[in-house]
């Protein structure tokens, strides 16, 4: 039996709604005997919490940077956390300004290490999330923290955005020469990395995984009047393609005749900008579509999956910006395929490769609402056809996606190293 690890993951907030899969990984690991720690940068207050992190008590075991904005208090609290600290030699070396300059003197290097001052330093494994949260952990490093710790940063999308290749390359320079192993979740996000650095060997493709015992479909009797439930669920901003929709649903309510549908969308704007979901809503309004396109905003996972269980067929028809971002993953692609659902998926990014085109749900050209539309039309049509892509899609993702078996490949990287 492999001893058991004492493992540290980084992340850039913690409690967050949308990143529940590492929750997920974080209990999966707990579950098996590994001690975990969080280290986050910024604590969220939500409104609905993810029932695990209460149950696993996750906010009690993470430790966050909490740095005060105002000068004076930034001051008192360093020395307050230097009298106390375990490892007052290697803080200390933070404030050496002949090293470190400006930002020894703005407290900026102390505060990126500040929080390990009473850790016992002694973890196996620190788990970066985010390509740009492995900082910290050369940071710490570099005054002698985590000398017996092994590093891995796991790449999701905004980390390694294709239009800052040139930035990029200065950004994760110290990471990619290190050659530390990285996880990505699909072949799309590994060739960003290595338009980056195409000499960086050390890649492995571990997509981020999901219970399907908890995306598992209950029975439902239909009938011939219920109407057919077409799902999306993410952020409305661009990339995602939320705002297509209602083109797509015109083709389909206004053109075609297909009045027994229904378009849900679970899902807000980006904080910063409405522009998308406005679009959404007043093409919405010019189609004349309110009583076939539902605005249900977002959802928490247990609510999620009440809506998953009255879905027929759920779409992502992302795009790639004018940015150049397009979604890597997509992992509610597969949690909908875990609750026998067939998913239409556009070929931008990385969500081609979440299905089985032809046989789990299929994979439509980005550039079309007609085709798309056609696409959701076979199905409509086709109960037989189907019903064969629902039970096809389920056993795919046991197969490929599930916790258990993408914990087994993350378990042998950290063992491996």
């Amino acid at each position: 039996m492999s001893k058991k690890l004492k493992i540290l993951f980084l992340v850039p907030s913690f409690p967050t709604v949308s990143e529940t899969f590492i929750v997920n990984q974080i209990i999966e690991l707990i579950d098996r005997g590994h001690e975990i720690n969080i280290f986050a940068t910024e604590k969220k207050v939500l409104e609905k919490i993810n029932t695990n992190i209460r149950d696993y008590s996750l906010i009690d075991k993470t430790i966050y940077a909490n740095i005060p904005s105002n000068p004076i208090k930034r001051i008192a609290k360093a020395f307050t956390l230097l009298r106390k600290s375990k490892h007052k030699r290697k803080l200390l070396k933070t404030l050496n300004i002949t090293k470190h300059g400006i930002a020894a003197l703005t407290l900026s290097t102390f505060y990126k290490v500040a929080w390990l001052y009473n850790s016992d330093d002694d973890y196996q494994v620190v788990h970066a999330h985010f390509g740009f949260m492995s900082d910290y952990y050369f940071n710490a490093k570099v005054i002698g923290f985590f000398k017996k710790s092994k590093l891995v940063t796991t790449f999701h999308g905004y980390d390694i955005h294709p239009g800052e290749t040139e930035i990029n390359k200065i950004r994760y320079k110290q990471l990619l020469e290190s050659r530390y192993p990285i996880t990505v979740n699909t072949i799309y996000t590994k060739n960003l990395i290595l338009k980056v650095n195409q000499n960086f060997k050390n890649i492995h493709i571990s997509p981020v995984s999901l219970d399907t015992n908890f995306f598992k479909p209950k029975k439902r009797i239909r009938t011939d009047q219920d109407k057919i439930n077409i799902l999306f669920c993410g952020r409305i901003i661009t990339f995602k393609g939320a705002s297509r929709i209602p083109q797509i649903a015109n083709v389909l309510v206004n053109k075609k005749e297909h009045k027994n549908v229904s378009f849900n969308i679970v899902g807000n704007s980006d904080e910063k900008n409405d522009s998308e979901l406005n679009k959404l809503k007043n093409d919405i309004e010019k189609y004349n579509l309110e009583d076939s396109v539902h605005l249900l905003g977002s959802k928490t996972q247990n609510e999620l999956i009440d809506i998953l269980n009255t879905t027929d067929i759920y779409i992502m028809p992302g795009i790639t910006d004018t940015n150049g971002r397009a979604e890597n993953q997509g992992l509610v692609i597969q949690e909908a395929q875990a609750m026998e659902i067939p998913v239409i998926v556009t070929s931008a990014g990385g969500m081609q490769y979440g299905l089985i085109d032809g046989e789990t749900g299929y994979v439509v050209d980005q550039n079309s609402n007609i085709d798309f539309a056609d696409k959701i039309e076979i199905l409509l049509k086709d109960n037989e056809l189907r019903q064969q892509m629902s039970l096809a899609a389920r056993q795919f993702v046991i197969k490929n996606y599930d916790s258990k078996y993408i914990i087994n490949q993350l378990e042998a990287i950290y063992y491996n190293q």
